[in-house]
């Protein structure tokens, strides 16, 4: 389950978003709406949020630009390709191309059905990340386990390399004589 962050500057419109999306896509939770750029700023700073669907025009004096240019100085790397960009401002979008932090991005004229196969898709790549990085830790954790049997498998023959004769047979007999005792 993902935690989504609706930036909408209008009410009316971040409740159309909610019907539409919560009717099409289960794997979400709203975590929060947010109308106001500094409402955004707080959210994202002190709640769990995977996605961030954000318009560029938001209800105060800091707008969705704002929103992102924010994200990139801070290196917050937990939003790449994690912001859906939604905005009625074609001159807007054209400032966002080609930013890490954005997923993708759709004029609000296009309509909730692009939003949703956006949202979708970006829903997909991150069960994949996911995925292969489970993957990934399972192969570290076998290749930590060859390591250490090789490691003792190496201790172990450092131990008795070297060793004088007579001490090899007296440990093997002690070995021998311990094993007969079980």
């Amino acid at each position: 389950m993902y935690n989504v962050l609706i930036a909408e500057g209008n009410t009316i419109e971040s409740h159309l978003l909610i019907n539409c999306i919560f009717e099409e896509i289960q794997d979400i939770r709203l975590c929060n709406i947010a109308s106001t750029g500094k409402e955004t700023l707080h959210m994202i700073k002190n709640q769990l949020v995977d996605i961030i669907l954000l318009d560029l025009k938001l209800a105060d004096n800091i707008n969705g630009l704002d929103i992102i240019k924010f994200i990139s100085d801070n290196s917050l790397t937990k939003y790449e390709h994690s912001i859906i960009v939604f905005s009625g401002e074609p001159d807007l979008l054209n400032k966002i191309t080609n930013n890490p932090y954005i997923f993708s991005y759709t004029m609000k004229s296009n309509g909730f059905d692009m939003l949703i196969k956006d949202i979708k898709n970006l829903l997909n790549e991150k069960e994949y990340i996911k995925n292969k990085g489970m993957v990934v830790d399972k192969i570290k954790h076998q290749k930590s386990i060859n390591n250490i049997k090789c490691n003792i498998t190496q201790a172990y023959i450092r131990m008795f390399y070297n060793c004088p004769e007579k001490y090899l047979e007296q440990y093997l007999n002690l070995y021998i004589g311990l094993k007969k005792l079980k």
